[in-house]
């Protein structure tokens, strides 16, 4: 029976996020590639080609189709006891883990923050954040 696997998001595509401690990326972990989520978020296609490239440094396996569908039938293929995924402040991220929860244990794994604001920000842009963040991130 395996332990768990990881679900990877957007929101969790660094070598070093504390979700990766003690897996192999290449087997353990898995990217949903969901069109209606994608679309969802908005993404341009520099995005999209980011987050294809990242993935494929990473060594994650793609999987297309719906998140929730797919990441059921993988964790009950693998005999997988929860999957593991990254924390994230996105509202859309978190509905779809809510949503995992309700059909398999799902285990939310966060890190320290890139950087700590005052107040919350909108996150459908990059600029947006990045507007907010660059002048705390050059004071400290």
């Amino acid at each position: 029976m395996t332990q768990s696997i990881i679900w990877v998001h957007e929101d969790a595509m660094g070598k070093h996020h504390p979700l990766y401690t003690g897996i192999k990326i290449e087997t353990d972990a898995f990217y949903v590639w969901d069109e209606d989520h994608l679309r969802e978020m908005d993404y341009g296609f520099q995005r999209l080609v980011f987050i294809y490239e990242t993935l494929c440094e990473l060594g994650v396996t793609i999987y297309h189709g719906n998140i929730e569908k797919v990441a059921v039938e993988l964790a009950r293929l693998r005999s997988a006891e929860h999957i593991r995924t990254a924390f994230s402040p996105n509202p859309v991220i978190q509905a779809v883990t809510k949503e995992l929860a309700q059909t398999v244990s799902v285990v939310t794994i966060g890190d320290e923050p890139f950087v700590t604001l005052k107040r919350p920000i909108k996150l459908k842009r990059f600029f947006s954040y990045w507007k907010k963040a660059r002048p705390v991130l050059l004071r400290e």
